[in-house]
Order: structure tokens, then sequence, then C-alpha cells
């Protein structure tokens, strides 16, 4: 049961942290992120039954979590529609900065 909640905690972290970077870096977001962090990794060295490993596993989910969040975070994007999972978050490894230019360039919607 600890396994399962700490994959889900770094999981949510780690998707946390990655979406006040997408679409745009967002410096309050990033503060609130990077509390939480610092919360859960305090909350989880507290626990005395937690060994090395589930430490471990929280940085790995973590971890997890920041390089599968993009795939959704995009998910609306125009020049990503139609695309798959996966696809979208291959393309997005490799055209971050066209991504966050292409959002610059649209019109205003009213």
């Amino acid at each position: 049961m600890s396994y399962a909640l700490i994959i889900i905690v770094g999981l949510s972290v780690g998707m946390l942290w990655t979406s006040t970077q997408i679409p745009k870096f967002r410096l309050l977001p990033m503060i609130a992120a990077t509390v939480v962090l610092l919360a859960c990794i305090y909350f989880i060295n507290l626990i005395p039954a937690l060994n090395s490993n589930q430490s471990t596993l929280f940085g790995i989910s973590g971890i997890a979590g920041a390089l599968l969040a993009p795939g959704i975070l995009w998910k609306g994007h125009p020049l990503l529609v139609g695309l798959g999972f996966f696809e979208r978050l291959k393309y997005s490894s490799r055209n971050l900065r066209m991504l966050r230019e292409s959002l610059d360039d649209r019109a205003p919607q009213d």
C-alpha cells in the first residue's frame, strides 16, 4: 500500500512541476510547486517505516510524471491536433520552442 501511495504522490508532483512550464513558464505556480515538492520530501523523510527504496521510488515516479505530462498538457495545441499521446510527447520534446512561439503568434480570441 505504501508503495502505491509513494508512486501516486511522485507522479502527481512530477506532473504539477511540469504544468508550471507548459505552455509558458509561470513564476508563482513554480514557487507553489516547489513548496509542495519540498513538503512531500520532508514528510516522506519523517515517516520512519519508509526505507531508502521508497524514497528512491518517489524520485523515479516524480521524474516519470514530469516526462509523461507534456503528452497530456499539449493536447489542445493547434499544431498537435490529431496526434496520439506518444506522438504529442515525442513532438513536444523535440519542438518545445516552436510550440511556445506558435502560441504567441495566434491572434487573441474575444
